[in-house]
């Protein structure tokens, strides 16, 4: 703690405190939401929302007034710190109304919180219904910011840095537009055009208006969270024969927050769709998409004596490969849950389609298409540069452009990384819950760090070891690990 009071150390330390309490006191205003929910629908608690404000935005307004002379800009390395400090206190004030107006204990409200904001979707309410609307509501708008507000903010950040540009460039991000204003600007209206086109084509079907708020917000943002007891049964009871019709809509609405934010912009740009299948992740995507699909269907109709129940046809299973995929987590049935039965097949085949998530610059999670096409592309091109005459293959190209080692290096370590914390976290988890079986855990596990949330076993159900160290491993999948390490660092290491 000593190093804290070197001067740098605190000139950098005032620097981040400036513009957290910045985060902070938008955060508290985000209480207007769920509060105005709340005395739609009568609920006697409303006023609890005021004093979540004033608890939040008015000492952080305070703090950002007492720091408004200091107009320094961040260099990169303070702008990630803050970007990790920012997600971590926003996972706080997020858990407030989980604590004081439901029955939730302090690991759940905060379980809740990360689980909401990392679009994991991983929760611990039971029967939603039982919860009061605003509650609902409320972690519907923290998954829905916790889906734009990473590539978001790295337009604003990480592209202002030569030296971290090279360092996220298996990430994949660009630019929009020249003004990095300008293109944070344009992911905001296609994920609002987005969220508005799902909730329109849902009350066109028939969904009543706040389910369809709350499941557009949570298909776009790819998290996944149910609003009703029975799921997605409740829809298939009361849309008759406009459920298939429903869960396409929603499948497009996850397709469309796990797909880039350049290949939509491009689509909107020249108002053609084409231009989707011009774009070679997106390219990739579709194919991932379509063989999980056909995979889990020429399976289940091959080995229908695998199934475990009744319930597993090829098609439904074929849409949760597909959601999966998305990280949208969004399931027709409870098939997963409580099946312990169910085929390692199935399990593995959504392990791996979770692990690998959705595209770069989007809502989704996971290691992301682009890495994977980068190292494919690379190890094939090793190949070839040992069987062709030396000197006839020199340069690495991917589409055209070439690419660094380094990247490609980048690429390699965060895929290691990102892997080795999985099965480091299952360790964890199998040493809290020795009962649990192990393909059970690491789908779980995997789900949790990539924002799958698909899960065998419910959150409900975890122990509160187990649920602490699912904490660490969502705020990692959606962080990932350099704002992470930079953090680490600024701590630790003298200024």
């Amino acid at each position: 703690m000593s190093n804290l009071f070197y001067p740098q150390k605190v000139a950098d330390t005032k620097l981040i405190t400036r513009d957290v309490s910045l985060v902070f006191m938008w955060a508290g205003l985000l209480f207007l939401i769920p509060m105005f929910v709340s005395i739609l629908y009568g609920e006697a608690n409303w006023p609890i929302y005021l004093a979540l404000i004033a608890l939040t935005s008015g000492p952080a307004y305070l703090l950002s007034k007492i720091a408004r002379h200091d107009t320094k800009k961040p260099f990169t390395d303070m702008t990630l710190i803050t970007l990790a400090a920012a997600w971590l206190i926003l996972s706080l004030v997020g858990a407030y109304p989980f604590f004081f107006m439901t029955d939730m204990g302090v690991l759940d409200s905060y379980f809740e919180s990360v689980s909401s904001i990392s679009t994991a979707g991983i929760t611990n309410i039971a029967l939603p219904e039982s919860f009061p609307p605003s509650i609902l509501l409320w972690r519907t708008v923290l998954a829905w910011i916790g889906g734009i507000g990473i590539t978001a903010f790295a337009f604003y950040t990480l592209m202002q840095s030569e030296s971290i540009r090279r360092i996220v460039a298996g990430e994949g991000f660009e630019r929009l537009r020249p003004s990095i204003v300008n293109s944070a600007k344009i992911i905001f209206k296609i994920y609002c055009f987005w969220t508005v086109a799902g909730i329109i084509a849902l009350l066109l079907l028939g969904v009543p208006a706040f389910d369809s708020l709350n499941l557009s917000m949570n298909a776009v943002s790819t998290t996944g969270a149910d609003v009703r007891n029975g799921g997605w049964l409740y829809y298939q009871d009361s849309l008759s024969g406009n459920f298939p019709i429903f869960a396409g809509v929603m499948l497009v609405l996850m397709f469309a927050g796990a797909t880039s934010f350049v290949a939509h912009y491009r689509v909107f740009k020249g108002k053609n769709p084409i231009e989707y299948f011009r774009d070679q992740e997106t390219k990739w995507f579709i194919g991932i998409l379509a063989g999980g699909a056909l995979a889990f269907f020429l399976f289940l109709t091959i080995f229908p004596g695998n199934l475990g129940t009744p319930n597993q046809d090829p098609i439904v299973m074929s849409y949760e490969a597909m959601s999966t995929s998305t990280t949208g987590g969004f399931e027709i049935f409870p098939y997963v849950t409580g099946l312990p039965e169910t085929a390692s097949f199935l399990m593995f085949g959504l392990f791996i389609l979770a692990l690998i998530g959705g595209s770069t610059n989007s809502a989704a999670g996971g290691l992301k298409v682009k890495r994977i096409i980068l190292l494919l592309h690379y190890v094939s091109w090793k190949l070839k540069q040992q069987i062709a005459p030396k000197g006839a293959i020199s340069h690495f190209k991917l589409s055209k452009k070439p690419v660094s080692i380094d990247e490609v290096t980048n690429a390699a370590t965060f895929i290691f990384i990102y892997c080795f914390a999985i099965f480091l976290v299952l360790f964890l988890v199998l040493a809290a819950q020795p009962e649990m079986n192990v393909q059970d855990g690491i789908l779980m596990v995997a789900s949790a760090q990539s924002g799958g949330g698909v899960t065998p076993i419910p959150a409900y159900d975890l122990a509160w070891q187990s649920k602490f160290f699912l904490l660490f491993t969502m705020m990692f999948g959606r962080l990932e690990f350099i704002p992470l390490l930079a953090m680490g660092a600024f701590l630790v290491h003298k200024r």
